[in-house]
């Protein structure tokens, strides 16, 4: 996992733009607030759509009409559960 994040880190810094890199430090800073042997913190979901919609947008694709969760939907079948029937 470490080996994961150090080589991401290195992509990051060469190919991400400045709000992929703030949507990534995000959603990094608040995977390791969790502590050890505790679940992980759900938000870090939402952190991870913001991601994902920095990464398309760096693309040149627009997000205009994606909701909250449509991102999230492709890989987790019940993500309204979480979101609250969004």
């Amino acid at each position: 996992m470490l080996d994961h994040a150090s080589k991401t880190a290195r992509r990051l810094i060469l190919w991400g733009g400045w709000k992929t890199i703030q949507c990534y430090l995000a959603m990094r800073n608040l995977a390791a607030e969790t502590p050890e042997g505790e679940p992980s913190n759900p938000n870090i979901m939402l952190r991870f759509e913001d991601l994902l919609h920095a990464i398309r947008k760096e693309l040149g694709h627009p997000n205009r009409g994606l909701a909250r969760g449509d991102l999230l939907r492709l890989f987790i079948t019940d993500i309204d559960s979480f979101l609250g029937g969004s």
